[in-house]
């Protein structure tokens, strides 16, 4: 029986010892091509199996413990029984039983394919680095400056180790490596190897030797000896300078070190992975027709559009289709040239001091000796950085498990330098007692943005499936990092002014969610009484809920707590995303509660039966006024009097709160103003029987107003439960006031004046002097005025008067008057003005209606 056991890795490949007395028996020794290197990886890649049965819920980065008796399928390396080719595998599964689990690691799949006579660790591999079997080529982290060939391998010590197999166009690599479940082929940038260290296998077929030519990839040392604490003087040789292997190779300090004696007359001992062996460039055509140039093209930095480094990265590519690309060189100018050199498509280029924009320049030449047209690329070098933001985020209010969303972003580049192309991340914050982490929901590309510049778009991004109901944050990350589901490296990649100002957070809830979105009841209830209360309960979440119950209380305040009194609860059946139920409930309201102003407060699902997207939304209340409330609902008055007279003063008392009221008075005051004070003269009171909730009781009541009560405007309060011996839910609304008039009251009741009238001659009116009052005006005086407008001024002219004898209530005076009408007069519109008790000998109960007025037309002759 077949049985695998898989080891599911996360960021890391697995940590084991040497497994050498496990049965690898390593194989003779002995150089290798690396031709030979990459078919052994290849193989392995090619050949992958995947699992035969079906595993479900599978999370990338966890461990998956498979059952014996079950067949599983898998990759070509055991952990346990270490084999070491894909045929002894095979072999090995087809005689694994019982117990007995195989699976495959990172650095079997490389130590398999170098051929190694032991199996090493990641560890193992840094830790024997120029003892025996590998070398290093450069340092941690300086993978990029290394003239890295297929079967080179890049390692993070304690972590992961991958095997190079190509530069791609892009300016990325592309790696051969063991991954969980399989074995793959892989792209990779820069930014995500800054913890890898590139080495090498000995004994490589077609290696560096002495009498090699070679070209320096970087600025390298020569030193007096190989070993990095030689102790002696050191050579600083310049990027691109050639020479000639002399002696070598030795180990030191874990490189590989070669004598090399430079053509600008330095030697010294130098590290071989900043070398690069050259080839003769001779023309070697034989056989072959080939007049027709290569064709080929440039890319920059991978197509970016800044940078803040002279060092670039150029991506290239020619095609030849007679004789191949041999060869390339460049250009600053694209007058000097820099010698021809072996054809590769990745070439790091330094370009000259300065800023603004740049070009670099490429041409190829074939086997045949054809020279291409002259390609060119170029980019904006700058001594300033961008600075990446997020200016806005836009997310949905709701969400469920599982279910599309659209996320939209505005990035802008508030730097003074400009930014290349970048990705926006857009992460959802998950903290909950059984998660706690940032998952990819999904990310856009966000194009080149000069200063100033900004770019906004939206993705669709699946929410995850497994999170529960509740609060979550959606982060957006300008130039953030698109993490991989299996070793987490990132690849943000834009140097800005500022890191740490790169996101932007909004708030999404996910799942269910229940409130009460409308809750209406009386306003007014009584104690021991029952009341009929409406509510709509709503899901306003994206997603269904269960059935749950909406519970109501009575408080003295509209926060819930476990003081308030539970009145009772309603069944909710199960609400789907945005549907609503509406129900009515009977409450009974407890006895012997104090009159007061209360509050009805209902909660869904105040149980916590539903897992909810929010827990804090879930209340409403309503007030409600439990006792009785008594106020003058209606009051009539005489609209005029006099003083020592009688009147009849008419109100209703009522009820309006929802409890009874016992019997009380209502009392009536004579007041200067609308508001009653101890200066208002009491007028009498009458007896108001007990009143239950909504019952009106109307009496009129006979008073007198005092005779020594001066001329004027006064006003008539009453005042229900004037003793305030009932206790009331408000006791602030029982006062109502209606206006008398006490005393004469002069006005002009008719006004008759001719049309038009000549300037110098008399004007003959008529007017009807009445008192309008309910007391007796002495005798006045009614004068005339001419004046431009309808109120009367100091500025208008005296025309005449006319004496008024005394006018008992409701009695008139009629005469008829002749005005001159001054010379002098302009010409135009005016109005004739007539003012009773124009010398102020009455007091009045309302001394501002004493004028009338008419149009007259002044002519001149």
């Amino acid at each position: 029986m077949r049985i695998l056991f898989f080891r599911l890795l996360t960021f890391f490949c697995i940590l084991v010892p040497s497994l050498n007395s496990y049965g690898w028996i390593g194989d003779q020794w002995s150089s290798i091509s690396r031709q030979t290197i990459v078919q052994n990886a290849s193989k392995m890649i090619d050949s992958t199996w995947t699992p035969t049965n079906i595993i479900n819920n599978y999370v990338s980065g966890t461990w998956k413990e498979f059952l014996p008796g079950t067949m599983y399928v898998g990759e070509p390396y055991s952990t346990n029984i270490p084999q070491e080719s894909w045929e002894e595998f095979n072999n090995a599964i087809d005689k694994a039983e019982g117990n007995t689990y195989l699976g495959n690691h990172c650095s079997g799949f490389v130590s398999m394919s170098w051929q190694l006579p032991y199996v090493y660790t990641t560890t193992n591999f840094e830790q024997n680095l120029g003892l025996s079997y590998l070398y290093a080529l450069g340092n941690v982290g300086a993978s990029a400056n290394v003239n890295l060939m297929p079967g080179d391998a890049l390692n993070y010590s304690g972590s992961h180790i991958l095997m190079f197999d190509k530069y791609n166009p892009d300016g990325t690599i592309q790696s051969l490596e063991q991954a969980p479940w399989h074995a793959r082929r892989r792209t990779w940038t820069w930014s995500n190897l800054n913890y890898y260290r590139p080495i090498r296998r000995d004994l490589l077929q077609g290696g560096h030797a002495v009498n090699d030519r070679i070209l320096t990839t970087i600025e390298v040392e020569a030193r007096s000896c190989p070993s990095l604490s030689c102790g002696q003087s050191i050579w600083v040789i310049p990027q691109d300078s050639t020479g000639i292997i002399v002696d070598g190779p030795q180990y030191g300090d874990k490189f590989k070190w070669w004598k090399i004696q430079y053509d600008n007359g330095m030697s010294g001992w130098s590290i071989e992975g900043y070398l690069e062996k050259i080839v003769d460039n001779s023309v070697q055509c034989e056989n072959v027709i080939d007049n027709n140039s290569p064709n080929g093209t440039i890319l920059i930095n991978n197509n970016a559009q800044y940078s803040n480094s002279r060092s670039l990265l150029l991506a290239l590519t020619c095609t030849d289709i007679e004789s191949a690309c041999s060869w390339m060189q460049f250009s600053a100018d694209n007058l000097n040239w820099s010698p021809w050199e072996a054809y590769l498509p990745i070439k790091k280029w330094t370009m000259p001091e300065g800023n603004g924009p740049m070009t670099v320049y490429a041409r190829f030449k074939d086997s045949c000796g054809n020279v291409s047209d002259v390609y060119r690329d170029e980019i904006v070098l700058q001594s300033v950085n961008p600075d990446l933001q997020i200016s806005l985020l836009s997310v949905p209010a709701y969400g469920g498990a599982g279910a599309a969303i659209n996320l939209t972003d505005t990035t802008v580049n508030n730097g003074l330098g400009g930014a290349n192309q970048s990705i926006t991340t857009f992460n959802l914050l998950i903290r909950t007692s059984a998660i706690s982490e940032d998952r990819l929901l999904g990310s856009r590309w966000v194009s080149a943005l000069e200063p100033g510049g900004s770019s906004a778009g939206t993705i669709s991004a699946n929410l995850p499936a497994d999170i529960p109901p509740g609060k979550y944050t959606i982060t957006a990350k300008a130039d953030g990092e698109v993490k991989d589901s299996i070793y987490m490296f990132g690849t943000s990649s834009i140097v800005e002014s500022s890191e740490n100002n790169n996101t932007k957070s909004a708030t999404i809830r996910i799942g269910p969610d229940l409130v009460v979105t409308s809750l209406s009841l009386p306003v007014t209830a009584g104690a021991g009484s029952t009341v009929n209360l409406t509510d709509i309960t709503r899901n306003i979440g994206s997603s269904s809920s269960g059935s749950f119950t909406t519970d109501f209380f009575l408080s003295t305040n509209t926060a819930l707590d476990s003081s308030d009194i539970f009145l009772g609860r309603r069944v909710v059946h199960a609400l789907a995303a945005n549907e609503s139920n509406t129900g009515t409930t009977s409450l009974f309201i407890p006895n012997n509660l104090p009159v007061a102003k209360y509050y009805v407060i209902a909660k869904a699902d105040a149980s916590n039966t539903v897992a909810e997207a929010d827990k804090t939304n879930n209340s409403r209340y309503a007030s409600v006024s439990i006792g009785p409330d008594l106020v003058i609902s209606a009051l009539s008055v005489p609209p005029t009097t006099a003083s020592g007279a009688t009147i009849n003063i008419t109100d209703t008392t009522r009820n309006i709160g929802g409890g009874s009221a016992s019997a009380t008075i209502t009392s009536f005051y004579l007041s200067a103003n609308t508001l009653l004070d101890t200066s208002d003269i009491f007028l009498g009171s009458r007896a108001v029987p007990s009143l239950a909730s909504g019952v009106l009781n109307t009496t009129t009541t006979e008073a007198s107003i005092p005779l020594s009560t001066p001329a004027g405007k006064f006003y008539i309060l009453a005042k229900a439960d004037d003793p305030m011996v009932v206790t009331e839910i408000n006791e602030t609304n029982n006062t109502k006031y209606a206006t008398v008039s006490i005393g004469p009251d002069l006005i002009i009741s008719s006004l008759t004046v001719p049309a038009a009238v000549v300037a110098g001659s008399v004007l003959m009116v008529s007017d009807i002097t009445r008192n309008s009052g309910s007391a007796s005006a002495n005798a006045s005086t009614t004068s005339f005025y001419l004046s431009t407008n309808t109120t009367h001024e100091v500025s208008d002219i005296f025309l005449g008067s006319r004496a008024v004898s005394a006018l008992v209530a409701g009695a008139s005076n009629k005469a008829a008057s002749a005005l001159a009408i001054p010379s002098s007069t302009s010409p135009g519109l005016y109005y004739v003005l007539s003012q009773a008790d124009a010398l102020n000998e009455t007091v009045e109960s309302n001394e501002k209606n004493n004028t009338s007025y008419k149009q007259v037309m002044v002519q001149i002759e």
